[in-house]
């Protein structure tokens, strides 16, 4: 089976993009998101109105971070590709086995090193954000790329299997279901022992945790991934 080789790259363009992007789509819908997603020294461009001049300071900021950091950035990205490399086989082997050797679909793998505590990633890209600067309850990086990998290729299959793209909507759900069942799925994987002998680390889930504690206990009975997600996509 043909495996992604994920590449790692430091861009202080793709963080502006992201911080940028991750605020727009997220201001409306999910406001306490941001509020997560910035560090509290920079919540007071919030109460600006002036998209411009928001996207502008938020520009400077990041510039700056990067400048009083890069030493540091550089040394974790190097550390991260290490980390990766140790446990890239065993995680590819497992997700083989998880998905019934359903391919990796194409795309860049590229993995961009962000000085937030959130990793957004374009599903159509195959691109990422990881860890730059590791904070006191920052994962480790090899956790991130395993997970944002993971929701590439839960996409690719559900697409495959039920024709349903990263934003298709389900009759009688909330317009986010579907991206609630793929982080749900994820949060299941990666509490699953034979998954956590990998990383040595369990991400707790942080949405639908009613999702979660139902979605755990069918995948503790019955490892298959079309049983599973037979259950929470088939015929909806």
């Amino acid at each position: 089976m043909k495996t992604p080789k994920v590449k790692l790259k430091i861009s202080v363009n793709a963080d502006i993009k992201n911080c940028i992007f991750f605020i727009k789509y997220n201001i409306k819908e999910n406001p306490q998101y941001i509020k997560w997603f910035l560090p509290k020294e920079v919540h007071y461009v919030l109460k600006n109105k002036n998209k411009s001049k928001i996207d502008k300071i938020l520009s400077e900021y990041i510039k700056n971070v990067f400048k009083a950091n890069n030493k540091k950035i550089i040394e974790n990205v190097k550390k991260a590709e290490k980390d990766w490399r140790v446990v890239e086989k065993r995680y590819f082997n497992l997700v083989d086995k998880i998905f019934k050797k359903h391919p990796w679909p194409n795309g860049k793998y590229i993995g961009f090193a962000s000085i937030f505590m959130m990793y957004p990633r374009d599903v159509r890209e195959k691109t990422f954000l990881f860890p730059g600067i590791i904070y006191k309850n920052t994962p480790p990086v090899e956790v991130v790329i395993g997970h944002e990998l993971l929701h590439f290729i839960f996409f690719d299959y559900i697409k495959k299997k039920y024709n349903l793209n990263i934003d298709s909507k389900i009759k009688g759900k909330e317009d986010d279901y579907l991206w609630k069942v793929s982080e749900v799925f994820n949060s299941v994987i990666e509490d699953w022992d034979t998954y956590y002998r990998i990383f040595k680390f369990k991400t707790p889930p942080y949405v639908a945790k009613n999702f979660y504690l139902k979605m755990r206990r069918q995948w503790s009975k019955d490892q298959d991934i079309n049983m599973l997600l037979g259950r929470w996509l088939k015929n909806k």
